[in-house]
């Protein structure tokens, strides 16, 4: 009986395993309302305005899509953090850091992407009625999303050295889509959509690092 009792004030106790429990969901919530947050743009984009074949439209959806590159740079650290320090870790204050230094100092990826995001919607505006056009253009999506993530995983390495280790690990690539596009459906579904948006992002981060240290996605600086 006394055994029993052991085991379960262990259990409760402050740095127990349901205390460590707790604290890690609060660590998952915060990252992805922190990535909520920092993509607000692009969904007051969804929201407000949709899309439509306008130019106005387009550039909207362009310019709205500036954030999302500092946004995964910021999650993918968040989750590192979480790896490494478990409880300890401050997620929203990594999320944060790593937001301002990605926006800081790989602004072109930034500009890239809006760029890309303009072509894109511009493909789709003038030429949806070609065979094919919408296939290019989810190609070109889960291609820049992958490149997204490469950069993002690598923070410290060049992005020519973050660029190279994606193209060598392309099984890694189609692992870093396959939890890219299941976390996007779960915050589909119809009713619990929205809750699961309040962790999805995290644990989408989390599975993506994973992966990267279970197969070695280490780019050269």
């Amino acid at each position: 009986m006394s055994s029993i009792a052991t085991r379960a004030r262990s259990l409760v106790a402050y740095d127990g395993a349901l205390a460590q429990l707790l604290v890690t969901i609060l660590h998952v919530f915060v990252v992805s309302a922190s990535f909520l947050a920092a993509t607000s743009p692009l969904a007051a984009f969804v929201l407000l305005v949709g899309w439509q074949p306008t130019h106005l439209a387009i550039a909207l959806f362009a310019v709205s899509t500036l954030t999302v590159a500092p946004a995964i740079a910021g999650a993918l650290a968040a989750a590192d953090r979480i790896l490494d320090e478990r409880a300890d870790a401050r997620p929203g204050r990594a999320f944060w850091r790593a937001f301002a230094g990605s926006a800081r100092s790989r602004w072109q990826v930034a500009a890239a992407t809006a760029a890309i995001a303009w072509i894109l919607g511009y493909d789709v505006a003038l030429f949806s009625s070609v065979d094919g056009v919408l296939l290019v253009a989810i190609a070109g999506a889960a291609l820049l999303t992958a490149t997204l993530i490469a950069l993002g995983s690598a923070p410290r390495a060049s992005l020519a050295g973050a660029l190279r280790a994606a193209a060598a690990h392309p099984h890694l690539a189609l692992a870093w889509l396959l939890l890219s596009a299941i976390g996007a459906a779960l915050c589909l579904i119809p009713v619990v959509g929205t809750s699961l948006a309040l962790f999805t992002p995290a644990l989408a981060a989390l599975a993506i690092q994973i992966c990267n240290r279970t197969l070695g996605f280490r780019p050269a600086r």
